[in-house]
């Protein structure tokens, strides 16, 4: 089964070591480790937006999970990870939230015009229309 996990932005672990993760490579505790959820292991989720939650930064892995694994809720918790796949998703992370802003806005009847301008801002900051500086004036 395939699970997802981001890492922080500088593609290191969170906890433990802080290697860096390298595709294809799969990280294993000792044999006598025991996962415990929120605790220690190596975690993942089997739906990307509840791995989301967990976020420490934008990059998201596709991952398998190996040996001992306990599932929770949301998440799973394994003595072994390893890494299929991974992609920045920083851009698709703010079109992401362009675009449940606008889905929000659309239930109030008469949103206010500059709610409506900063979702336009961050589009074209997105499409490098504008500047960070441009964007921030946006913003505020």
């Amino acid at each position: 089964m395939k699970y997802w996990h981001f890492l922080p932005n500088d593609g290191c672990l969170q906890y433990g070591s802080k290697e860096k993760v390298k595709l294809k490579h799969t990280l294993m505790h000792s044999p006598d480790f025991k996962p415990i959820l929120c605790q220690q292991g190596f975690h993942a989720s089997k739906r990307a937006i509840d791995a989301l939650y967990y976020a420490p930064g934008s990059l998201v892995c596709l991952v398998t999970l190996h040996e001992k694994i306990v599932h929770g809720d949301d998440k799973s918790v394994a003595q072994g990870r390893t890494l299929i796949a991974m992609a920045d998703a920083t851009n698709a992370l703010h079109e992401m939230a362009c675009k449940y802003a606008e889905q929000a806005l659309s239930l109030i009847p008469n949103p206010d015009p500059r709610s409506v301008a900063a979702i336009a801002a961050k589009r074209a900051w997105l499409r490098n229309e504008i500047t960070d500086g441009q964007l921030a004036k946006a913003r505020a």
